[in-house]
């Protein structure tokens, strides 16, 4: 089910889960998953709450709208409510609207706009923040940071001087920016297939590290967030192992990953038939 999903949007049905057992409630609410994202993802909270006394009186409302019951254990599997899936559906219907393969924290802001009978819609539009503006001003966000990525690694010659640009101003620049996006993908995997053999000690310590995410991830989408968070502790511990041993035989992962402007002319290349060249 949350296969799409960000590893943030992700802790935030994590972090909201917990809020419920907290609340003693029997199922993940709308305001639960508001109460995520306020945990999770400051930036996103900041840009419309502004102050942390704003996030603070937002909880203090949840409380009073709620009647507190007997904390549930975290280790009991808590379904999510009717609302509460809805607000899911609008977010992954923003993130389709926006042209984006995955659901983000920002989407699940916008989904909980949408379902406009709850109770984070009616706090978020008590204090001033309302769909219509929530929605242009994360489309733009979200514009701007690809448009950033693709500056980054594109030349400022020949035909890819202008692509930064057309991206924010041309008459289609969501369906630019996701093409955008496509072809840094394309030219990472090129960079993937192209590079060295890692040694057989690392090659297995990102082997364990892949399985330990497919169980975390499994436990988020079964609900069964005592595991999740246990396999998270493990990702941390293995990361920091791979790490350690990336730095003992001197290996750089980054630059392993890194992406030039040769790889994105060969891949324009295959996709046109048509070489490209400064």
């Amino acid at each position: 089910m949350f296969e799409r999903y960000t590893e943030r949007a992700r802790r935030v049905i994590f972090f909201g889960r917990y809020e419920a057992s907290q609340f003693g409630s029997s199922f993940i609410e709308a305001e639960h998953l508001l109460l995520g994202i306020l945990r999770e993802d400051k930036a996103l909270t900041s840009r419309f709450l502004r102050s942390h006394s704003t996030v603070v009186s937002i909880r203090k409302q949840i409380e009073q709208n709620t009647t507190l019951r007997e904390k549930v254990s975290t280790s009991v599997d808590l379904p999510l409510s009717d609302e509460a899936k809805r607000v899911l559906a609008f977010a992954a219907e923003e993130a389709d609207r926006m042209g984006t393969k995955q659901i983000g924290t920002e989407h699940l802001f916008l989904g909980l706009l949408r379902e406009t009978g709850s109770l984070p819609a009616k706090i978020l539009q008590e204090r001033g923040i309302h769909l219509d503006t929530a929605r242009e001003q994360i489309a733009k966000v979200l514009e701007t940071k690809a448009a950033e990525s693709v500056a980054e690694v594109v030349s400022t010659g020949g035909m890819f001087r202008n692509l930064t640009q057309a991206a924010t101003d041309g008459p289609s620049h969501e369906a630019l920016v996701v093409r955008a996006m496509e072809l840094l993908d394309a030219a990472g995997a090129m960079v993937k297939l192209r590079r060295d053999p890692m040694p057989p000690e690392v090659k297995e310590a990102r082997k364990r590290i892949a399985f330990i995410v497919q169980r975390r991830e499994s436990g988020l989408a079964n609900h069964e967030f005592e595991k999740a968070r246990f396999y998270e502790g493990e990702e941390r511990k293995e990361r920091e192992g791979l790490q350690a041993l990336e730095s003992r035989l001197g290996i750089d992962g980054t630059e392993l990953e890194a992406v030039t402007p040769e790889d994105i002319e060969k891949v324009l290349a295959q996709w046109s038939e048509y070489p490209y060249s400064e």
